[in-house]
């Protein structure tokens, strides 16, 4: 009992100390106004990556999943960065199912990242990597204890926290979506050696064309920092 206590207390710093202070708001320009009451209508936009580059993003991870989706992540932080001009990037992921217990509250958490753009992207990666594990190791905590905690605001039409999420279909269990109240998804899914992409989105504040345009901006941040993981990431353009 005084062990589980400490580690509750634990994840708690953790936490507090990972969000306290003012939360950026991590999202896309919203194409119409945000309605009162979230819907359920999603739509999707599916692409893939060329073979080249899932096959230079494979190489680059080692053929280990878990690799391969810092390597999303990291890259999806970066397009955020330059959409949003804001450093400080938090988007949600879903909660990695070996470290957790049967009775978590969130099926989903937050990750949140500060994108350094005179760091090369060799370096961001393991900076992504160490808060990924970060947020795993302690992803056992209350959220619902944790919003009401840093008085974070709640809307019935939004997530608390996060308003994008992504994930790998080959880690990640996709039933942990479920009713998840946010904006957007990418989904990410490794098929041999083909990496394949789906935008899930929100109709109601975002338009088709729009994300057609983001996913072709993701496309081209990957890309060139595939090409040069060494370079200062401050450089590349979408």
């Amino acid at each position: 009992m005084h062990l589980r206590k400490n580690k509750i207390f634990s994840q708690k710093i953790y936490w507090v100390n990972k969000l306290s202070g003012e939360l950026s708001e991590t999202n896309l320009i919203l194409d119409y106004i945000r309605p009162s009451l979230s819907s359920s209508k999603n739509k999707s936009l599916s692409f893939e990556l060329s073979h080249d580059l899932s096959h230079k993003i494979l190489k680059l991870a080692k053929g280990s999943y878990f690799s391969t989706y810092l390597i999303l992540v990291s890259a999806l932080n970066i397009l955020l960065q330059k959409y949003t001009r804001s450093n400080d990037i938090i988007v949600g992921i879903p909660i990695y199912e070996k470290n957790g217990t049967n009775d978590l509250n969130s099926k989903v958490i937050p990750l949140r990242t500060q994108v350094i753009p005179q760091l090369s992207f060799k370096d961001f990666l393991l900076q992504v990597k160490d808060s990924v594990i970060g947020a795993y190791s302690h992803q056992n905590y209350n959220f619902d204890d944790l919003i009401q905690l840093l008085k974070i605001s709640t809307s019935p039409n939004r997530c608390p926290i996060y308003d994008i999420v992504v994930l790998l279909e080959n880690i990640h269990n996709v039933k942990n979506l479920n009713n998840l109240n946010n904006d957007i998804t990418f989904w990410f899914s490794i098929n041999g050696e083909t990496i394949g992409a789906k935008i899930e989105y929100s109709e109601d504040i975002f338009k088709y064309e729009n994300i057609k345009i983001i996913s072709r901006y993701y496309i081209n941040i990957i890309e060139n920092i595939i090409n040069n993981i060494d370079t200062k990431y401050q450089i590349f353009i979408y």
